[in-house]
């Protein structure tokens, strides 16, 4: 039931053009925000002599990429 309620969502004829721009300039504000966050954590691992956690993006960058691409794609 959960994965119809979210289909339903991205597809809800009802969300109007300026709505879903609105909705991606915050998911972009967001996305930011997350990646300030992730490069904050890659200087603190790199200063910690840890590198394999600096490399690539977080799991929340990605993510909340990925979900953009689906609702640029609506």
């Amino acid at each position: 039931m959960e994965e119809d309620y979210y289909s339903y969502l991205l597809n809800d004829p009802s969300i109007k053009h300026a709505d879903k721009k609105n909705i991606l300039n915050l998911l972009n504000q967001i996305i930011e925000k997350a990646k300030t966050e992730d490069e904050e954590h890659k200087k603190r691992a790199l200063s910690a002599h840890r590198g394999s956690q600096a490399m690539g993006e977080s799991w929340m960058v990605f993510h909340l990429k990925v979900l953009r691409e689906l609702i640029e794609k609506r």
